[in-house]
């Protein structure tokens, strides 16, 4: 080999030597890059801040048969405190609540799988004729008695199979001839029952206040991140257990080579459209940023 094929033998490798140190060197600012990455993605959680108050903390209204009583905060005679009454909810005769004067006869969670859920709630009562406190309930336009459900949402989320809201029907009494014994309306959870003049006149006679009411429909699960519907029926829970519909939380990060910025993205994913009023999401690296009250 002369001199000159020496040299540009040694240059060759010189070239090939600095190719080898270049990509090394791209090679270690990439994995320095994504380690610092890792180690700077924030930690995103989403949290309630304010929990919702424990059912066993909840003192339970329950009437007593026979003591005719109203509903609380109503002028309302409340229909589980007459002698006799039945009351149910069902779902394609799945009876889940079965209850009477005497107690709870069926107290299940009922697992719904889809919402809305074909639902039948059903309840008939018997106060007998001359019983004592009856009379105060029978003055006025009404409504006169009450179904307490204890689920302020019922008539947001109870419909018919046609999709109109199911809040209001009549009341029939089997030993009533003159027709409807009067008419309710579903408000705030409370079935409220207003009787007719005629009935009413009827009813002093000395008979017995008797009626039934039956209302069909579907009920949609609640608007939290449960989906549950929950009603307090006499001092008793009954849940419809509905499927899960927690949002969830996606983080993208890009990278800006030329100033050597990352720009986060956090998005809420929310298909369910959760009510996410009271939310925050915690990126405990840096700050807390709260949800608006219209997410």
């Amino acid at each position: 080999m002369n001199f000159n094929e020496k040299i540009q033998s040694f240059l060759n490798k010189h070239k090939n030597m600095k190719r080898r140190l270049s990509v090394t060197a791209l090679l270690s600012m990439l994995i320095t890059l994504s380690v610092i990455s890792s180690l700077i993605m924030p930690a995103i959680s989403m949290t309630l801040q304010e929990a919702s108050v424990s059912m066993e903390n909840i003192e339970l209204y329950t009437a007593t048969p026979g003591a005719p009583s109203s509903i609380e905060g109503t002028n309302m005679l409340d229909v589980t405190s007459a002698n006799t009454w039945t009351a149910n909810m069902s779902s394609n005769d799945n009876y889940f609540y079965e209850a009477d004067q005497s107690g709870v006869i069926t107290n299940e969670v009922f697992n719904a799988h889809t919402s809305p859920l074909s639902l039948n709630a059903y309840i008939e009562y018997e106060f007998n004729g001359g019983t004592a406190g009856i009379d105060q309930y029978l003055s006025g336009a009404g409504p006169h008695l009450g179904w307490d459900l204890g689920n302020k949402d019922l008539t947001a989320t109870f419909k018919d199979r046609d999709g109109n809201i199911v809040d209001h029907g009549t009341i029939s009494d089997p030993n009533y001839k003159g027709g409807d014994a009067g008419t309710y309306i579903i408000e705030d959870g409370i079935v409220k029952i207003t009787l007719t003049p005629e009935y009413i006149a009827y009813i002093k006679e000395g008979k017995n206040l008797r009626g039934a009411l039956s209302f069909d429909g579907s009920l949609n699960s609640g608007d939290d991140e449960s989906g549950d519907q929950k009603f307090i029926i006499n001092g008793q829970e009954v849940i419809v257990d509905f499927p899960d519909k927690y949002p969830t939380v996606d983080k993208r990060s890009q990278v800006n080579e030329s100033n050597g910025t990352i720009k986060w993205t956090i998005e809420v994913i929310n298909s369910d459209c959760v009510d996410l009023n009271g939310y925050t999401i915690i990126d405990v690296t840096y700050t807390h940023l709260t949800l608006p009250t219209t997410s």
